[in-house]
């Protein structure tokens, strides 16, 4: 029986001890902690530097590599002599020269006929002469340039998805009308178009700058056309005779879905 009871004088002997370092424990507290908080700090510092040394040579292997993406084909498609921007700002996004296909002659239905659109759908608007018509973005993200007349005006509807930026131009030029596509490279992530002629007389158009870069139409300006960049349900709603991009393109395309998202 006695074995198995408490002893009164060792539990107040640990109450003792425990009183005695619990002051000692107290103090070491603070100091442990900053210790902790610098180890942590160079350990941070220490993998941020292996970190960022890759990326570092990736960043001089980008520069070196230059010469490289001269060789890419939707850069071979012109001639970029007499570029009014810095010609490493010019680089491929990827597809070749019509790799994206701009739309020409496109397809329109009356707003009661497009049940493929969705109320929060973004469309760029355009009114011209009384005559309204919508440009889905879930379209223009597969095609980012739309040659069309609106109202008697031939016009260029562009869209760039990886800027979000949109800009709808008057596609005269004196007494021609120039019809854009896609040229497969970018300026500041911002799409450049061309103007389809003969092989090795196009231009590139800056979206960005409004202007020609390069080509026989260097430093030529675009002129700008208004625009409304809104949801399918508000341009209906102030709209209700309005056309609407059809998604017969000719193209085989997942319209109900963003790439981009």
């Amino acid at each position: 029986m006695s074995d198995s009871l408490p002893n009164p004088t060792s539990a107040a002997a640990g109450r003792d001890a425990t009183a005695t370092l619990s002051p000692l424990r107290r103090r070491l507290q603070w100091p442990l902690l900053a210790l902790a908080v610098i180890g942590l700090a160079y350990a941070a510092f220490v993998i941020s530097a292996k970190v960022s040394t890759p990326r570092n040579l990736q960043v001089s292997a980008a520069g070196a590599g230059f010469q490289a993406r001269m060789q890419q084909p939707a850069r071979q498609a012109f001639d970029l002599k007499g570029l009014t921007i810095p010609a490493n700002r010019v680089l491929s996004g990827g597809p070749p020269k019509d790799g994206i296909p701009a739309l020409t002659r496109p397809q329109f239905v009356p707003a009661k006929e497009a049940m493929f659109m969705e109320e929060a759908d973004r469309v760029i608007g355009v009114t011209v002469a009384g005559e309204a018509k919508a440009f889905p973005l879930k379209i223009l993200d597969y095609h980012e340039a739309v040659n069309d007349e609106v109202g008697g005006v031939p016009l260029a509807v562009t869209y760039c998805p990886l800027c979000d930026s949109s800009a709808v131009y008057d596609r005269r030029q004196g007494e021609q009308q120039v019809e854009f596509g896609i040229s497969g490279l970018l300026n500041h992530s911002k799409v450049l178009l061309f103007d389809r002629g003969d092989p090795g007389q196009e231009s590139l158009w800056s979206q960005m700058m409004s202007a020609a870069v390069s080509g026989p139409e260097v430093d030529r300006r675009l002129t700008k056309l208004p625009l409304e960049y809104t949801t399918w349900s508000d341009w209906l709603a102030r709209h209700p005779g309005t056309e609407v991009l059809s998604q017969e393109t000719g193209h085989n395309r997942r319209y109900d879905r963003t790439v981009y998202r």
